[in-house]
């Protein structure tokens, strides 16, 4: 007899699509903004680096994510 276990990234994936949904948005809109002539002017070459500021801002800021929650251990 075997038996099927979930593993338990699966059983996580509906909490995490409104952050992943989101960041979708707040990372495109931040690139449009970016690639727009006037701020290229100010900062050449910003539009291409432009996510990875972001994905590293927020990864330090909220390391579990934009909508994550504290974990049962932690206050």
């Amino acid at each position: 007899m075997t038996t099927t276990t979930i593993p338990p990234d699966a059983t996580a994936f509906p909490t995490r699509l409104p952050g992943a949904v989101a960041a979708g948005f707040l990372l495109g809109i931040l690139e449009a903004f970016a690639s727009m002539n006037e701020i290229k002017s100010i900062l050449p070459g910003i539009d291409q680096i432009i996510i990875y500021l972001v994905a590293i801002i927020i990864l330090l800021t909220r390391p579990r994510g934009l909508l994550g929650r504290k974990g049962v251990m932690e206050e």
